[in-house]
């Protein structure tokens, strides 16, 4: 019976991994971020607050231009977030991509949600280096 050599096994594990992972269809995330962050009014309920993030995580199936989406509710231990309890960042290949999104009817609808259980919204671009 022979052993196998341990060195030369993990090797080829290590390279089929690599090139697996490599190998599957992935979406560009793109460069160019939206960041919003929500200061929700005192009297919405949890239960509204997940249906609007919900809501608004959908745009990603409505709007082609957006490349990604993240975010949540804090939960820094800072103490900074001076009432804003939500963040998140959509992110698109370009501005080209941004403008697109903006005036986007199922843009333009969530807003129309969103707008009446908000105290503050924050808005900022960038691109990401």
């Amino acid at each position: 019976m022979k052993l196998i050599n341990f060195k030369s096994f993990t090797i080829s594990v290590i390279l089929c991994a690599l090139f697996f992972s490599c190998s599957c269809p992935v979406k560009k995330q793109g460069n160019f971020r939206h960041v919003v962050a929500f200061k929700f009014k005192p009297e919405v309920s949890k239960q509204k607050i997940d249906e609007i993030i919900t809501e608004f995580a959908g745009l990603q199936t409505k709007i082609p231009t957006i490349t990604g989406f993240e975010g949540g509710k804090d939960i820094s231990n800072e103490n900074l977030h001076k009432g804003y309890t939500h963040c998140f960042t959509v992110s698109f290949e370009n501005e080209a991509g941004r403008a697109v999104y903006q005036p986007h009817p199922a843009h333009l609808e969530f807003g129309k949600h969103i707008t009446p259980l908000l105290e503050k919204v924050f808005v900022m671009d960038y691109i990401a280096k």
